[in-house]
C-alpha cells in the first residue's frame, strides 16, 4: 500500500506544469548601471514565484536587484554611487512588466540570451520568491511604485563585492549553471562568466 502512495505521488511530483514549455528562454540586459533578467511571464510557474501573478497582465517581466537609494534614484548620484559601493548597504529588488519583446523594448542595451530547462527556470523563479523581505502576512514589503517600475525589500546587502551584477551571478548558480559567483562584479565580468551558455537574441 505504502508502495502504491509513493508511486502515485512521484507520479505527480514528475508531471509536468500544464500549459509550461519544457525549455524556456531569458534575457540578461544591462540597463545603463544595472544588469537585470528579463523573462516572459507566460513561462512563470506561480508554484515557485507565485508574487509573479500580478504581473502576468505584461507579456515581459525584467527582475533586478541593487542598492536601496541608489537604484530608486531617477537620475545618476555620484555620491549614492559611491555610498553603494564604499560600505554594505539595504536592498532592493526591482520589478518591471512590459509588453514588447526585449530586443525593441530595451534595444540597444547589452543583452544575452540564455536557454533554461524547465527545472532550471522553476529554480531562477524560486530565487527571486526568496529575495523578497516579507511582512509577518508574508506579503513583500513594497516600498515604491514610481517610474513604471515595482521596489520590494529585498535580503541581502549591496556592496562592491555584491553588485547587481553578482546577484545575477549567484541566481543562475542557484538555478543550476555552473557560474562562477566570486569575482563577478561588472557587466563584463558577468557577461564573459555567461557566455557559455549564451544563444545569439533572435531578431524581432
Amino acid at each position: 500500500m505504502n508502495l502504491t502512495i509513493g508511486l502515485l505521488l512521484y507520479l505527480i511530483s514528475s508531471q509536468k506544469v500544464s500549459g509550461l514549455s519544457d525549455s524556456v528562454d531569458v534575457f540578461v540586459i544591462q540597463q545603463e548601471y544595472h544588469t537585470g533578467i528579463s523573462l516572459r511571464t507566460a513561462d512563470v510557474n506561480l508554484g515557485a514565484w507565485p508574487e509573479c501573478a500580478e504581473f502576468k497582465k505584461h507579456a515581459w517581466v525584467d527582475v533586478g536587484w541593487g542598492d536601496r537609494r541608489f537604484y530608486q534614484s531617477p537620475d545618476y548620484n555620484p555620491l549614492l554611487a559611491l555610498k553603494a559601493i564604499a560600505i554594505p548597504n539595504p536592498s532592493v529588488m526591482r520589478i518591471e512588466g512590459y509588453t514588447q519583446h526585449p530586443s525593441i523594448y530595451l534595444k540597444g542595451c547589452p543583452t544575452l540570451k540564455i536557454r533554461l530547462s524547465r527545472k532550471q527556470m522553476d529554480r531562477l523563479c524560486t530565487v527571486f520568491h526568496k529575495t523578497y523581505v516579507c511582512s509577518s502576512d508574508g506579503t513583500p514589503k513594497e516600498v515604491n511604485s514610481s517610474y513604471g517600475y515595482k521596489f520590494y525589500n529585498a535580503k541581502g546587502s549591496y556592496h562592491l563585492m555584491n553588485t547587481c551584477n553578482t546577484w545575477v551571478a549567484r541566481a543562475f548558480k542557484k538555478a543550476g549553471l555552473d557560474v562562477p559567483v566570486f569575482g563577478i562584479v561588472v557587466a563584463k565580468q558577468l557577461f564573459k562568466a555567461l557566455e557559455p551558455y549564451s544563444e545569439k537574441p533572435e531578431a524581432v
